[in-house]
């Protein structure tokens, strides 16, 4: 039916958004001034406020990036917004704040993915009771530009993480206006998947960020942080490709580039062997707002205490972005061989003995799939988890997302449960795919899941599945899929490998 108008009062003005079937909307509310002139490169502002009726039906803009697949480019700076669901009834409801991802890169929170817009909030409020908020942040350079010639305006240290800043400003816009839409500002829980997860470890960790959400969910992504001395690196390639290389005033000429060209400068140097770009754009080790990365800030017991979740899927790199499946790619030994040794240098010879053909594996694109998903997600989350358990009270969670899309085609269920495949159960759009035929199953892991996740937000831990808090000697997980099942012990000889390969 036509949706009925539905009007909030938050600190800048009063917003119209619209009500649909018990949800009311409101899209693209800005919680900051937009980052252009004066401001970019600058840590965001709070919005100003406006007269009478904002308008709130429209998503905002994503913030400027090259699309990941065909490289065109989209988005504006005037970007930073936020949506916010909230079922017509809501008192005092638990709140859900979303970080997407896209390796800080791209991404947006309009998104399209298989015919949906991923992160729409409304099923999930509706079905769960919950207030949902999905948070916009600066991108790639414009998010995460550290030049030494900007330090001098932000007294005492280094100027950079503009987009973490951005994450900030959008929890003090929920902590402050959140009630008037039926939310309880003093439960809050952040998540986030892939860049965005590695977005959640850092407001974790910074001091800037207590007290401003009650429960995190790291969901495939990391907690190592990115060097101020490797993004002051890129920051300067970028600087010198717009021609910002020895000019009178170099601030001036980087506030003044035109914002596709750093953009497109700022992937450029950064390609993989695939062609994706790989920049160190995320939360930068910067001595102040991060003082050290959010792994040492863990193991230190430094960051913001709170119950903390993190997990990974059983497959991650099984999604084409990787590289490994899709696009003809097919691998033999050879092939196989030569991939582990551009990867991993001096250590390829022992991650090749490792991860063998055909006895632990079945062929060679398994056992990349499984070598690149335990390397790089499933084991450190073990090292996230056992350094926050050691440090801190609150309970700490471990799980393992293993559910392949049990409705799709036989390819895609070779996938398994690959990079992303969970947020189409999380945000509950699994039965509106097009041409997708949901099972029994896909609706169990869609309930079950969000339902786990929206206990953080309502009670700080879960409610309605037995999931032991983590400890170090038995490495407590939980296994989620249709029926979800607690074990012990998660691909312990091969994370035990990673983590000496890394001592090293």
């Amino acid at each position: 039916g036509a949706a009925d108008p539905v009007r909030v009062d938050v600190a800048q003005g009063r917003v119209r958004g619209r009500v649909v079937e018990g949800v009311a909307e409101f899209r693209g509310i800005p919680f900051a001034e937009p980052p252009v002139g004066a401001l970019r490169f600058a840590a965001p502002v709070p919005a100003a406020p406006w007269a009478g009726e904002r308008d709130a039906v429209d998503w905002p803009a994503p913030c400027p990036q090259v699309a990941p697949e065909g490289g065109g480019f989209v988005g504006a700076e005037d970007c930073l917004a936020l949506n916010v669901w909230q079922p017509v009834d809501a008192v005092d409801a638990p709140v859900v704040v979303f970080i997407h991802g896209g390796g800080n890169m791209f991404g947006s929170t309009s998104e399209i993915n298989s015919g949906v817009r991923i992160y729409s909030g409304e099923r999930l409020a509706r079905r769960f009771g919950v207030v949902v908020v999905t948070i916009q942040y600066r991108l790639n350079i414009l998010g995460y530009l550290a030049d030494p010639a900007l330090d001098g305006e932000v007294e005492g240290w280094a100027a950079a993480n503009w987009g973490l800043r951005d994450q900030i400003l959008g929890l003090e816009w929920v902590r402050d206006n959140v009630a008037a839409f039926g939310g309880d500002p003093e439960r809050v829980l952040l998540f986030g998947e892939s860049g965005g997860a590695s977005s959640v470890c850092g407001l974790v960790a910074t001091p800037a960020a207590a007290g401003l959400f009650s429960a995190a969910i790291m969901q495939s992504g990391g907690c190592g942080g990115s060097s101020l001395q490797s993004v002051r690196a890129w920051s300067g390639e970028v600087a010198a490709a717009v021609g910002c290389d020895g000019v009178d005033d170099r601030v001036a000429c980087l506030r003044s580039a035109d914002f596709e060209a750093l953009v497109r400068a700022a992937n450029a140097g950064q390609l993989t062997d695939e062609g994706a770009a790989n920049t160190p754009a995320g939360p930068t080790v910067d001595g102040e707002l991060l003082p050290q990365s959010p792994l040492a800030r863990l193991a230190a017991g430094t960051h913001n205490h709170m119950p903390l979740v993190f997990g990974a899927n059983a497959m991650e790199t099984a999604w084409p972005l990787f590289g490994i499946v899709g696009g003809g790619q097919m691998w033999d030994a050879a092939r196989y061989e030569a991939r582990v040794r551009v990867m991993f240098g001096p250590f390829a010879d022992a991650v090749l003995a490792e991860y063998t053909v055909p006895d632990r594996y079945a062929n060679h694109a398994a056992a990349l799939i499984a070598l690149t998903t335990d390397g790089q997600f499933v084991c450190p989350t073990r090292t996230y988890a056992r350094a926050a358990a050691a440090t801190q009270d609150a309970p700490v969670y471990r799980y393992l997302y293993d559910h392949p899309m049990a409705g799709a085609g036989f390819a895609l269920q070779l996938l398994g449960a690959f990079h992303g495949s969970e947020l189409l159960y999380q945000f509950q759009h699994i039965e509106h795919i097009d041409g997708y035929a949901a099972t029994d199953d896909d609706l169990a892991v869609q309930a079950g899941m969000a339902g786990l996740w929206v206990d953080f937000a309502r009670s700080g831990g879960p409610q309605q599945f037995e999931w032991p808090a983590y400890d170090a000697e038995t490495d407590p997980y939980l296994s989620i899929e249709a029926t979800p099942t607690v074990g012990w012990g998660l691909r312990t000889e091969r994370c035990d490998f990673w983590q000496d390969l890394f001592a090293r």
